[in-house]
């Protein structure tokens, strides 16, 4: 009895031990894509490439820093700039962005979610394990000259920059920081 305890608790030991260290933070590296900014391997908390990470709302991005969501001008030099392939890794669905220096990044298919509270959101995509649209992408991008918002959404056949006025003001969107480049710089 003694050792079938023993062997019990050490079970419990190894399991709690792995479950554990999966939820470690993976360290956001920055990719060159030999653009103006580098642009981060994974998404807002996300810890592996194809993990879609959090969904935020445009006011969320106060607490964030929102200088560090690329701009417009920055997510249309991503899709003119480099070549863009429709794939699949572990099973989820996005676009692996690849510049001419060979280095690439992949955005998930990260779907919206479009709910009015935090109840409703938490029930509907922590216990169904949903977001709406997940064959379509939709990524927060910085606020233009003009303040307006915009959204960098994607399917498998068509990417572009979308103002935000075509979604409800309750949409939560994924977001991918970068970093470097001249408006970083000077904090314009």
């Amino acid at each position: 009895m003694k050792i079938f305890k023993t062997v019990c608790l050490a079970l419990v030991a190894v399991v709690f031990t792995c479950s554990c260290n999966s939820n470690e933070k993976k360290e956001r590296q920055y990719i060159d894509l030999g653009l103006s900014v580098n642009w981060a391997d994974v998404n807002e908390e996300g810890t592996s490439i194809e993990e879609i990470g959090d969904y935020y709302l445009y006011s969320d991005l106060s607490s964030m820093g929102e200088k560090v969501i690329p701009s417009v001008k920055e997510a249309e030099e991503l899709i003119q700039n480099t070549t863009h392939e429709w794939t699949t890794i572990n099973g989820i669905e996005g676009y692996k962005f690849t510049a001419f220096n060979g280095n690439s990044i992949f955005l998930p298919a990260t779907g919206r979610i479009t709910f009015l509270s935090d109840l409703l959101r938490y029930f509907t995509f922590n216990l169904l394990g949903s977001a709406s649209d997940t064959n379509e992408g939709y990524y927060l991008l910085r606020r233009d000259d003009k303040y307006e918002d915009h959204i960098l959404w994607f399917n498998k056949d068509t990417i572009s920059i979308l103002n935000e006025d075509d979604f409800s003001s309750w949409n939560h969107f994924a977001a991918r920081r970068v970093e470097g480049g001249f408006n970083r710089l000077f904090g314009e």
